[in-house]
């Protein structure tokens, strides 16, 4: 039966893309989810069962969605994608008498008790299968072994080499030990400086092969992860937002560290385990030769001992995979209660959260508990067997030493010998799981390193002149996904350099939506925006003319100067500190740091904590007056600001000689703008000065009046 690949999701909402990226690879199609991802999206709260089913047509499935209470389960069709715990999707892949194999996007592929399968159905199947055969593309080559060999191809031909003649050396031993005690008489005739030359010189070329060797592994593991490490970081900077936007700060360290266990398997695992197979054949034919009858109870006994660590790898990985999954959801709820302290502490909620982190904590002590117990009583029985395996020879050998049918360096020569069959054999065993984890590894990675941008913007002019206007926005839409509703709709306006421009509406109207796009951090999914007479997109050129800031700008845990700057150079130039006093003048910076003898060398603590919201507002308003760009996007960037901080800041911002267009929280800050956009349910009402709308708009005047009643003063 043709067994399913199993497809991690990258974030939470993404657990039916994933599923059906498996039902497609399944029944011939190619697609990755990062294509799925980027042709349909991920609505908020992940996909409906109507968006499944909308998926599987478009693929030329035919789609049975049916309810199920499990009771007649054996005869259920598989592969089949089941709703999950009212929340969740997952594949069925095979279904026994007392087991389902399940692939969960969210953990692994494993086999679960009835039991517990029928404690988490949800009662809902979606059978999909293919209904027309169409000729499907091929796989692209896998990134990692195009990236290996290219840049490795040198390090693994070393190590192979080196490891092959390792192991030639090694073999030398048990065969030089029988020889020497069967034939001790010529043995003796031998001067005793020659043995002790002939050993000084094999073990001297036997610790020059392995220096070697090693100093190959470090190297190795010193370039990649050098490599990797860059490639990864290099092109998660290059990622658009939206890739960040559903992923947590922990999944996506956690992949950048994955380079880290790649390397150890590779170098470790994969090229001993090459060549260790390679030589079984060797180490066989010696035993056969010295004795059948060892030979075939050794291969008894290796096989069992094979046998019960394959039970056991299984076993325990499934221990292991829930172990994970239990310290991830610990890891989860300590970080969260560590970052909202203030929030939990101003609630008096610090003992609903102690009593959700115990709970979590037992759960992930018990089943590291059992993981435990079952290593105690059945983890060492391959350990018992082996260490019990020379007597056992040695036993059986004596015997037939008695009856001639084995001479004692023989004996001697196949146990030494059989310890070295058992290596290969049990690093075949415990790489096995090893390999499935380096799939999952790899395909984590890849996400990111495999991810192309689609555009062509950087050498495509628009339809204006740079003279004209320096933002063109032709008929915009935008939406999340496929399935959801538009954020945006049929947006278009004009902006000439040097304007300075409003954005207001109320609360959803798309405002920090339609910033973002003019910032280039989005992209429409209909329409066009050209900056400077370019089209704009994340990485192309004309973006690093502007400059935006957000409602929540992040401060680092560095100095005032730096978190200004974002420059992490050791010296400032003179240039760049008159900018920098420039800038935190413009600001209102430098009233927060009056009386500070740091000043700008002052430490900011983590997330900006040791000030205020509206003095991190102005460490970030700093970074835009300290930018050389043509333009600022600033969505609501004084929020938290006093009212006399406010006004003198959107003061120099008039002064700029630039273009600046905010998203505005207080109408009264704008009315000398030269231009305000008016939003509501991601269209724009109207576009005007703010006597032009006052006289004719209703929904402003609302705006701009409640405004004045309640948010006029702070």
């Amino acid at each position: 039966m043709k067994r399913l690949k199993y497809v991690a999701q990258g974030e939470h909402s993404e657990c039916a893309l994933a599923c059906i990226t498996m039902l497609l690879n399944y029944y011939g199609n190619q697609s990755t989810l990062v294509e799925l991802r980027e042709k349909y999206g991920v609505p908020k709260g992940g996909l409906t069962i109507k968006n499944i089913r909308t998926v599987f047509d478009e693929y030329g499935f035919d789609v049975s969605t049916f309810k199920s209470s499990f009771s007649n389960y054996l005869d259920l069709p598989t592969p089949v994608i089941s709703y999950w715990n009212n929340q969740h999707f997952v594949v069925i892949e095979k279904i026994k008498k007392k087991k389902v194999l399940i692939l969960d996007p969210a953990s692994n592929k494993r086999w679960i008790d009835i039991s517990e399968f029928k404690k988490n159905f949800s009662n809902i199947l979606i059978y999909a299968h293919k209904k027309k055969t169409k000729k499907e593309g091929k796989r692209k080559q896998f990134f990692l072994k195009s990236f290996i060999f290219t840049k490795f191809k040198r390090y693994f031909f070393s190590l192979i080499i080196l490891s092959f003649v390792s192991q030639l050396l090694l073999l030398l031993i048990p065969i030089a030990t029988k020889y020497s005690i069967d034939n001790i008489r010529s043995f003796q005739e031998i001067p005793t400086y020659v043995l002790l030359l002939i050993l000084t010189s094999f073990f001297s070329v036997l610790y020059v092969v392995q220096s070697l060797k090693s100093s190959v592994v470090a190297e190795f593991q010193y370039e990649f992860d050098f490599k990797l490490m860059f490639s990864y970081i290099d092109k998660l900077f290059s990622m658009p937002l939206m890739y960040f936007s559903n992923r947590s700060t922990g999944e996506l360290v956690f992949r950048a560290n994955l380079n880290i266990y790649i390397r150890q398997i590779l170098s470790q695992k994969v090229i001993t385990t090459l060549i260790d197979s390679l030589f079984l054949g060797i180490y066989l034919f010696l035993m056969v030769n010295y004795s059948i009858l060892l030979t075939i109870i050794a291969l008894v006994l290796i096989s069992l001992i094979a046998f019960l660590s394959i039970i056991n790898s299984h076993t325990i990985k499934r221990f292991v995979d829930k172990e994970i999954m239990e310290q991830g959801n610990v890891q989860r709820i300590i970080t969260e209660a560590i970052e909202g302290i203030e929030t939990i502490k101003s609630a008096n909620a610090e003992k609903s959260f102690l009593l959700n982190w115990k709970n979590m904590f037992t759960s992930q002590l018990l089943i590291t508990k059992n993981k435990n117990r079952y290593i105690a009583i059945f983890g060492i029985l391959p350990e018992i067997i082996q260490s019990v395996m020379p007597a056992l020879f040695l036993i059986i050998g004596i015997k037939l030493i008695i009856n001639n049918s084995l001479s004692l360096g023989s004996l001697i020569g196949f146990v030494s010998i059989v310890t070295m069959v058992m290596k290969p054999i049990l690093s075949l065993v415990s790489s096995y799981n090893d390999f499935l984890l380096l799939n999952v590894y790899f395909q984590k990675l890849s996400e990111v390193l495999t991810y192309e941008e689609k555009n062509d913007f950087n050498n495509k002019k628009g339809n204006v002149g740079k003279e004209e206007f320096i933002y063109r926005v032709n008929n915009v839409y935008y939406t999340i996904s496929v399935f959801e509703k538009n954020i945006l709709n049929g947006i278009s306006f004009d902006i000439r350099k040097g304007d300075k421009v409003a954005i207001v509406g109320r609360s959803g109207s798309g405002k920090s939506t339609l910033l973002k796009l003019l910032a280039g951090l989005l992209q429409p999914s209909n329409g066009e925006i050209l900056y400077e007479g370019y089209p704009l997109s994340n990485n192309s050129n004309n973006r690093r003319n502007i400059f935006y800031v957000n409602q929540n700008a992040h401060i680092f845990n560095e100095t005032i100067e730096k978190n200004i700057s974002l420059e992490f150079k050791p010296n400032s130039s003179i240039n760049e500190k008159k900018r920098l006093k420039e800038s935190m003048s413009k600001s209102k910076m430098d009233e927060v740091l009056l009386g500070i003898p740091q000043y700008e060398k002052t430490i900011v603590s983590e997330n900006g904590s040791n000030f205020s919201g509206g003095q991190r507002q102005k460490i970030a308003l700093a970074r835009a007056f300290y930018s050389n760009v043509n333009t600022l996007l600033l969505d609501e960037p004084t929020s938290a600001m006093d009212n006399i901080s406010e006004f003198e800041v959107f003061s120099n911002l008039l002064d700029e000689k630039r273009t600046v267009i905010t998203v505005a929280h207080r109408i009264s800050t704008v009315r000398n703008f030269d231009k305000i956009i008016l939003m509501d349910n991601g269209e724009i009402v109207c576009i005007g000065k703010h006597e032009d709308l006052i006289e004719n708009s209703e929904l402003y005047r609302s705006l701009y009046y409640k405004k004045q009643q309640f948010g006029g003063t702070k």
